[in-house]
């Protein structure tokens, strides 16, 4: 990587902890539901490690896939713009992260794993969304069908 590259990343990364440990301090054991916003697009995500047996991805791709499920879920739910789902999308491509799964990758296996994950009962999800790029909110208006039809286009 090119110096200037890495040294932009390297920043990057130190902004990224500061403001996760700034949300971790101000709710270390997740009572006011705030800290849940970091779990944008963990909940494809750790679907998709558990459909690959944590041997397809690795993590950061895993959510990076999630990020592009939850932007789609998020233009639905939260009227994220598609310019700005755009703008995530380049950054994840830009990074050399995926944004696609690969066609043969068994997209069942991700539904039937979603189903394991924590933030889902009585088949309502609390599901990190995004209005527009820097802000986030839970919404539990996310069905299995929303996630079903977001991993289906990834």
């Amino acid at each position: 990587m090119e110096g200037r590259h890495a040294s932009a990343l390297q920043r990057l990364i130190k902004r990224n902890i500061h403001i996760k440990s700034r949300i971790v301090a101000k709710d270390e054991c997740d009572r006011t539901g705030k800290r849940a916003l970091l779990n944008f697009g963990h909940t494809v995500g750790h679907a998709i490690e558990r459909a690959g047996d944590y041997r397809k991805f690795l993590h950061g791709e895993a959510v990076s896939l999630g990020i592009i499920a939850a932007c789609a879920i998020s233009m639905g739910k939260a009227s994220l713009p598609p310019d700005q789902r755009d703008v995530i999308v380049d950054l994840l491509r830009r990074f050399g992260l995926p944004t696609r799964l690969p066609s043969k990758f068994p997209r069942k296996k991700i539904l039937d794993a979603v189903n394991f994950d924590k933030k889902f009962e009585d088949g309502k999800i609390r599901f990190v969304v995004t209005p527009r790029i820097g802000a986030a909110y839970v919404a539990n208006t996310v069905t299995l069908d929303d996630i079903c039809e977001a991993v289906e286009a990834l």
